[in-house]
Formats: structure tokens, C-alpha cells, sequence
């Protein structure tokens, strides 16, 4: 079989969940081209580690953060029409797209229609706060212009066939597997209870951040030793500043891009991760739990429920700061817990979210 793999984002999870898909698809036999952005932030480990006679790269220059930058390397026809030349000789029995990126639904119309395409969807709508009607149009040519669909979320199957118009047969359930890939070899978990508990990730609305910084003055007044880290990037809003600043010390705020190569630091002295989100499709954060061996407290929403269950966790109704604080605050007064569903997260972590599954799965459905 061979596939041409099609993904142009430049940071953040999607580079892992690639990097991670192409490993395993490498070490399937499968005859992989793999379409990457230059500025893709791991692009060494492309290079590096899957230099393998089974696996050839396109690299394409792509395009900065500023719409303007967008704007102008959009006008070059000629790039994608070059990318598309390329993708056709190779002539690949599907191209699968692990996650949408704008310049793949560029490239599309110039591919040869009789080529299949499969296409991962990690977001079945925009996030509060973040719909753009450019976005939403290029996301749905590529979507409905693929034959087959991947869904990270089993619920959302009958949603996606109505959305796109698609046979439920027609898309498959493949669970978002582990992020072992941020957990280096010195990590240290720690063995004694720390009083912190960790927000992780991108700081929007649609996240909770407000609910959760409720939930820490409720949480102050029980147990003042327990403390909040934020960690990510993003703006918060003045009220969320101030809620902040109220809470004194009792919240650590690093506001700003993390790293992969620090990412593991955020969480070795923690005690629980809390993914407080008011809408979602699934969490990454979640999976960084599980590498990290870390429980968590996760709001009811979306497929938050399917990827925790109560061995490794907690579920609690969204919006809703006082359910919060109570989840919060039972942990402590049982503390082991904190430990043994640790534990029990870092081997589901090994076993159940594994990339060999998430490629088994994906290779039986396109035969």
C-alpha cells in the first residue's frame, strides 16, 4: 500500500500526533510520502528519526502566523500546483490527513480525482470564540471532498454523517493515543503529595478558566494549602486577571508558549490535572495526563467522558464551580488516590493508547 501523508500545521500537538502516525505506518512496510511544512517545529525528528528508505518527504515553505503572510503565499498557484504534480506521480492508493491545516484544501483540486483521501477530524465544530467563516469553508471542501473520515470521539460518528452528509460506515472511531513522545527519560514522578494542582494548555474561553478560578476561592476557604498552576498561552480576560490577583499566591501563572522539550516540567510536582472545558471535541491536555501519569477532573462535554473513566479519574457537569471544588477537594481528603489513579493512567497510557493501535485501526479500515 502506499499512502501520501498531508499535513502543513507548524506547532502544537498535530506535529506530534503526524510525527507519531508516520512512525508507525513506517514500521507497517507502508510506502509513505509525507508532505510537510519547512517550519514545522519538528522537523528534526522527521529527518532524524524516520530516515527510512520507505518514507520520502515533501517540503513545502509555508506561511507565518499574520494573515497578511497567509494572504500573500496563498496567491503562489504554482505551489500547490507543484505539491499536487508531486502527490500524483508518487500515485498513492489514499492520502490520509491526520489533521486539517488550511493549504491541504489548496492542494486538493489539483490532486488527481480518482486518488482516495481520508482525513482525521480533531474538531467537529470551531471552539467558542474562534469561528472563522474561511476556516469552516476550506475545512468542509476537504471533508467532504474525502471518501473516508476518522473521528477521535465515538459519540460525534452519527453528528459528522449528518454534518457532511456522509455513511456512517464511512467513518471510524480510532482513539487519540498517548503522548508519550513529550515524556523524556529523566522525568520524575514525584512520590508525595504537593498540594498543586495543574491547568494545562492553551488559555480561550471555551476552556473554563473563569469556572475554574471560581471554584479556587471556594476551594481557598477549605484548604488554603492547595494552589492552582496555570500554564499556557493565551489572553485572559480582565475579570479572570482580577480573579487572579484576589487569589494571591494560590495561583501560579505562566502565560506563554511551552515548549516541548520543557512541557514535562509543568507536570512532574503536580498532584491532579483539571480540564474544567465548557464545549469540546476531546483534549490532548488528557493525554499528556495519561503519559505523565497524572488523574484528572474533566467536565462532561464532548468526548471528554470517553477518554476518562473512573479509574484514572473524575467527571463533573460543566459550568459549574462548585461540582469543581468538591471533585477538587474529595481528592485530598483520600489522598492515595491522587497516586494509585496515577499509576493506573500511565499504563493505560502504554496499552490502551498506543500508536500501533491507532495505525492497526486505520490500516484495517482502508483495506
Amino acid at each position: 500500500m502506499k499512502l501520501s501523508v498531508l499535513y502543513l500545521g507548524k506547532q502544537g500537538a498535530g506535529c506530534v500526533y503526524t510525527f507519531e502516525m508516520v512512525k508507525e505506518l513506517a514500521s507497517a512496510n507502508i510506502q509513505l510520502q509525507v508532505i510537510l511544512s519547512k517550519q514545522i517545529e519538528n522537523s528534526d525528528k522527521f529527518e532524524t528519526d524516520l530516515n527510512l528508505p520507505n518514507v520520502e518527504y515533501v517540503w513545502m515553505d509555508t506561511y507565518g502566523n499574520s494573515k497578511v503572510d497567509f494572504l500573500i503565499k496563498s496567491i503562489n498557484i504554482f505551489k500547490f500546483l507543484s505539491t499536487a504534480r508531486q502527490i500524483n506521480k508518487f500515485s498513492p492508493d489514499w492520502i490520509y490527513i491526520p489533521m486539517l491545516s488550511l493549504w491541504a484544501g489548496m492542494i486538493l483540486p489539483f490532486v488527481n480525482k480518482k486518488i482516495k483521501i481520508i482525513t482525521t477530524i480533531h474538531d467537529v465544530s470551531q471552539h467558542l470564540g474562534e469561528y472563522d467563516s474561511f476556516t469552516e469553508k476550506n475545512y468542509k471542501y476537504v471533508i467532504t471532498r474525502s471518501e473516508k473520515l476518522i473521528t477521535l470521539t465515538k459519540d460525534f460518528i452519527p453528528l459528522i454523517a449528518q454534518k457532511y452528509n456522509k455513511q456512517s460506515s464511512d467513518i471510524c472511531w480510532i482513539k487519540h493515543a498517548n503522548f508519550n513522545y513529550y515524556r523524556p527519560n529523566t522525568y520524575n514522578a514525584k512520590t508525595h503529595i504537593s498540594n498543586k494542582i495543574l491547568f494545562f494548555g492553551r488559555i480561550h474561553k471555551y476552556k473554563g478558566i473563569s469556572v475554574l478560578l471560581d471554584s479556587m476561592k471556594i476551594i481557598h476557604e477549605s484548604n488554603p494549602e492547595i494552589k492552582l498552576r496555570i500554564a499556557g498561552n493565551g489572553n485572559l480576560s480582565d475579570e479572570d486577571v482580577k480573579k487572579i490577583n484576589d487569589l494571591n499566591d494560590n495561583v501560579e501563572l505562566i502565560n506563554r508558549w511551552i515548549s516541548n522539550d520543557e512541557m514535562y516540567q509543568f507536570f512532574e510536582d503536580i498532584d491532579i490535572v483539571i480540564v474544567p472545558y465548557i464545549e469540546a471535541s476531546q483534549s490532548g491536555i488528557i493525554m499528556l495526563s495519561y503519559t505523565f501519569g497524572k488523574p484528572m477532573i474533566v467536565t462532561n462535554v464532548g468526548g471528554l467522558p470517553e477518554q476518562v473513566d473512573s479509574s484514572v479519574g473524575v467527571v463533573i457537569p460543566s459550568n459549574d464551580s462548585e461540582s469543581l471544588s468538591n471533585a477538587v477537594l474529595e481528592f485530598y481528603k483520600t489522598p492515595e488516590k491522587i497516586f494509585s489513579m496515577g499509576d493506573n493512567a500511565y499504563t493505560k497510557a502504554v496499552k490502551d493508547f498506543s500508536w500501533k493501535n491507532s495505525v492497526e485501526a486505520l490500516i484495517n479500515f482502508i483495506q
